[in-house]
């Protein structure tokens, strides 16, 4: 790896969604069982890179101690959660941290059932 870890872990991801992309532009991606499986892994392996390059920021800015800002370390520690909330399908949490509230869920916001429709 040439860059930070961080960075390198970055260039990962996009290499594997641009891959993945690719495969789902094909013509034959409705047909072949194969490539929708090679699209589904590098989708999900883009997301696990980003996760690590989170993961590596968050790690070196406790490390660093004083030398990150608290504002910087908060917007890690919230997308981690936020992150994990989605894993576990707890929308309530998910729309909590993001800022969405319920007066927002019934026009046209995510709503906290993941449809789309609202409430």
């Amino acid at each position: 790896m040439v860059g930070s870890p961080a960075a390198d872990f970055r260039k990962r991801a996009a290499n594997q969604r641009e891959a993945a992309t690719t495969l789902l532009d094909g013509a034959d991606i409705a047909t072949d069982p194969k490539k929708q499986i090679a699209a589904t892994v590098g989708y999900v392996a883009s997301y696990l890179y980003d996760a690590l390059a989170d993961l590596v920021e968050y790690q070196a800015a406790v490390e660093a101690g004083g030398t990150l800002t608290a504002q910087r370390r908060a917007v890690l520690e919230r997308n981690s959660a936020m992150r994990r909330a989605a894993a576990q399908g707890n929308w309530d949490e998910f729309d909590r941290l993001a800022g969405i509230d319920d007066a927002h869920a019934g026009t046209g916001g995510s709503g906290s059932d993941g449809t789309g429709a609202g409430a």
